[in-house]
């Protein structure tokens, strides 16, 4: 490595040229995109809205018109990244693929440029108001005079940092990739990674409502966002639709990722593969519907199948016929059908709607029946299982700060994917009236988690 100068106060960014033409495969966003997408306020950032566009994440109220403000705690002292369910990673852990990089005005970011055969170091000014928003696509730890930075590659808008230009993504028309450092440490520099499964549940359908309402049709050679318009381009989008690299699909083989489940255990967010394995369709849940006693499944579904359009939000009925489920169509066809769920879901503790809580009286005493299961695609250990009583006013404000604590399980439990349990435990008697109840449980040993509350009326 050459010797290496430090440039402070001034820029020396190589120019590029921004493109007027698109590519055929992009042609179709530029026409649709913008018109359907685009958010009812055009006051926020674009690199706000290429990250909520392209990853699905719905804007929530307050104000978060700034990529700066989503890491500014509220009066509750809560982020825009608390509510979205992401973490702030530490400073001492490397950034990851698809975190979330969050700039604030004074951030240390520098470029590494090259002239007359020696590196210079080149600070990049943040907007001080505005800061920026990007999505991780690698990083590595480098160093730098003694100093150590993070070697960022960012998937973004309006940056233009190091960059080179990616046409239209994620809805913008200037997204881009680009390579720059941040010095480690700095607290003006924040990486978030997802870590609440039911937040990243609801993104899946989000993504492929978007597919919907562009009314994609199967097309040779058509891109969106790098991924094929085909059934397996459909599904690898609504999976993961950021990898290490921008415009490539990080996915190689979609059967890899995904696990069989009973069409009982369906929520929204799951996945329903239609036909045969060699050029099969696929649809993501939208409404899980039911099961008959007659071992027929009736539910809502977006979905691509082969030389069609992606669908708006539909029914589709299926039975059971041996040990398949087949659906067959108006003119009598019949394809097979599986029930399939993301296996990059992490494992959590639902409270299934089918099957709300009870309160019963057994042998003259007071018992509270309770269903769990793990809505993620990887199988969950939980201990410590609880659940605690906040009696509640008329007007369902809590009466008493201190709960009835009753405990459920003790000793670890293992939930299968799409597993479900039934619980019960004795309970002192209860007054008519509302009650606030909180389900806790701590899995594999990580601090308590909250797996949800219900409201609870005892007559």
């Amino acid at each position: 490595m050459g010797a290496i100068e430090r440039f402070v106060g001034s820029l020396n960014l190589p120019s590029f040229l921004i493109h007027i033409g698109v590519t055929a495969s992009l042609a179709i966003q530029s026409l649709l995109i913008p018109i359907i997408n685009r958010p009812v306020s055009a006051d926020w950032c674009q690199c706000v809205i290429f990250v909520l566009t392209i990853l699905g994440i719905d804007q929530i109220p307050g104000e978060y018109w700034t990529a700066a403000s989503l890491a500014v705690p509220d009066a509750n002292g809560q982020t825009w990244m608390d509510y979205q369910g992401y973490t702030l990673r530490p400073s001492s852990k490397m950034p990851q693929t698809g975190d979330l990089l969050v700039l604030a005005g004074g951030a240390q970011v520098v470029t590494v440029q090259e002239r007359n055969s020696m590196e210079h170091l080149v600070p990049v000014p943040v907007d001080v108001w505005a800061g920026h928003i990007g999505i991780i696509l690698g990083a590595e730890e480098v160093e730098y005079e003694s100093t150590a930075y993070y070697k960022i590659h960012l998937l973004s808008t309006n940056w233009g940092v190091n960059s080179k230009y990616l046409g239209v993504v994620g809805s913008c028309y200037n997204a881009d990739e680009s390579e720059f450092l941040i010095v480690k440490g700095d607290k003006k520099a924040n990486f978030f990674y997802e870590t609440d499964p039911q937040k990243m549940r609801e993104r899946l359908v989000n993504r492929a409502e978007r597919w919907a309402r562009l009314g994609l049709m199967e097309t040779t050679g058509v891109t969106m966002d790098g991924f094929s318009v085909t059934p397996t381009g459909f599904i690898s989008h609504v999976l993961r639709p950021v990898g290490d690299e921008p415009l490539i699909p990080p996915i190689r083989n979609i059967q890899n990722e995904l696990i069989p489940i009973e069409p009982q255990s369906l929520i929204p967010g799951d996945i329903v593969q239609i036909g045969e394995e060699t050029d099969p369709g696929f649809g993501v849940i939208i409404d899980p519907g039911s099961v008959t006693v007659t071992r027929t499944w009736t539910g809502s579904l977006v979905y691509f199948e082969p030389d069609t359009r992606v669908s708006a939000p539909d029914q589709k009925t299926a039975r059971l016929i041996g040990n398949e489920w087949v659906e067959a169509d108006e003119e009598g066809v019949s394809q097979k059908i599986k029930f399939l769920r993301y296996t990059g879901l992490p494992g959590y503790l639902l409270i299934p709607s089918q099957e709300p809580p009870q309160i019963n009286l057994m042998g003259g005493k007071t018992r509270f029946e309770l269903t769990l299961g793990n809505g993620g695609g990887q199988p969950l250990t939980v201990s410590l299982l609880s659940v605690d009583f906040f009696r509640l006013s008329e007007g369902l404000e809590v009466a008493s700060e201190k709960p009835a604590r009753y405990v459920l399980q003790t000793d670890d439990v293992v939930f299968g994917v799409g597993e479900y349990r039934r619980f019960n435990t004795e309970i002192n008697p209860v007054k008519p009236g509302s009650y606030r109840v909180l389900i806790n449980y701590s899995a594999q040993g990580d601090e308590p988690n909250t797996a949800g509350e219900i409201l609870l009326t005892v007559e």
